[in-house]
Formats: structure tokens, sequence, C-alpha cells
């Protein structure tokens, strides 16, 4: 257990060093230097004063180093509110995925891709959005090494310096059903059935991004019970 701990503390201390050392370069296209620019969110708050940014990725596969990112949602939110006022879609260009099977995979019409953006501009107003808020996702591991990839190719960075917040590891590790394998499915759409969330017919990056921040609200308010628990208990690092 105390080695768990020294570990998180070493790896949070490393997410913040790292994070204020790169706001001395001046290579980063402006959204990122705004990102650097402004302080990451404090451990210690709790989560109810806190701003998130909730964000999904489309992509072609779930290899970073061979695949695309074909589209990423946003929506920015806190506890109180999400405003869906301010959620944004971007698709990006990536003309050897502009094809029926990026329809039928993804819903995403080769019209839509086809007038897509560069993928520079889209992962630089995510990270603007994401300047100086926690990225809420669901199952981490698709948003955090499709970002790790980008910024090391573009960059020449180890990993991207970020506070996490993983709806389905909230699922698994703090609900008696997750930590028990009682549920038969932690995909998102299956989750929200379980917390009683409408069910969105249509799909897409944004409207993913809405789903899991409605499901970290009712996460919060079922395990919880209304009272907001500090970033450090539930953020990723």
């Amino acid at each position: 257990m105390l080695q768990a701990i020294k570990r998180h503390f070493n790896a949070s201390r490393h997410v913040y060093q790292q994070h204020f050392t790169c706001r001395e370069r001046h290579d980063w296209l402006p959204g990122l230097a705004y990102y650097f620019a402004t302080p990451l969110p404090d451990l210690k708050e709790f989560v109810g004063e806190i701003s998130l940014l909730s964000f999904d990725f489309e992509t072609s596969g779930i290899d970073a180093q061979r695949d695309q990112i074909l589209s990423v949602g946003w929506v920015p939110m806190t506890i109180q509110s999400i405003d869906t006022g301010a959620s944004e879609e971007r698709y990006i260009c990536h003309r050897q995925y502009v094809n029926a099977r990026s329809a039928e995979i993804h819903q995403l019409t080769p019209s839509a891709l086809s007038k897509g953006i560069e993928l520079d501009r889209a992962m630089d107003e995510l990270f603007a959005a994401l300047a100086g808020k926690v990225a809420l996702v669901h199952g981490s591991s698709i948003e955090r090494t499709f970002i790790n990839q980008y910024v090391s190719d573009r960059y020449g960075l180890d990993v991207f310096p970020c506070i996490w917040i993983d709806t389905l590891k909230i699922e698994k590790q703090l609900t008696f059903d997750g930590k028990t394998h009682c549920r038969s499915s932690l995909q998102l759409n299956d989750l929200r059935q379980c917390y009683r969330l409408p069910n969105y017919t249509a799909h897409s990056a944004a409207i993913d991004a809405l789903s899991t921040a409605e499901l970290f609200v009712a996460q919060l308010k079922s395990i919880f019970k209304g009272h907001s628990p500090r970033l450090e208990k539930i953020a990723c690092i």
C-alpha cells in the first residue's frame, strides 16, 4: 500500500513539473501554449469546485502508431452544469479513410471527412478548451494513447501532462457491481442504462462526450451520495 501511494505521488508530481516546464518552450501552437500557460487543477480541490472537459475521439483503429484520429468532440462542464451550448465537434481530413467503411463503423460520412480540418488545428482547439480543466473520458486508453502519440510525433514529448478522470475506472474501482464483476458490460451506453440515463440513438464524438459527462454526474450522485470528493480520490495520473 505504501509503495502504491509513493508511486502515485511521484507520478502526480512529475505531471505538474512537466506541465510547468513546458510553458518555457516557444514552438507550441497557440492552443497548446495557452494550455501550458494555464495551471493544472489542484488534486486537493473538491471535484465540485473544478472545471472539466469531457471529450471523445473517433479513430480508424486502436493502434495509435498506425491508426488515425477521425473526429474529436468535446463539451465543457462542472458537476453543477454541462455546457451543451459550448459543445464542439471537429472532423479530421484523412483522405485514405474517406470511404464507405468509415461511415459504417463510425457513422462518419465521406462527405464530412472530406471537408474536415487538419489534425494540428483540431488538436490545438482541443488543447485550448482543456486549459485549466480536468480531462474526462470513458475508457481513457484510446484518448490518452492517441494524444500521447500526437504530442510525441509533433513535439517530441514523451507524454501529455494532464489530469484525467475515467468513468470506466470509476465504475470498476468504486462501485460494488464493478468491483465484484457483476456488470455484464462496461461500455458507455450499457453503463448509462444502469444509471437510467436516456439512450442516444445518434453516434458521434460530440454525443459520446456528452454521454460521458452525464454518466460522470450520475456516478458521483450514486457513489458519493451528493458529497463532492477531492480530485485526488478519482483522478488518473
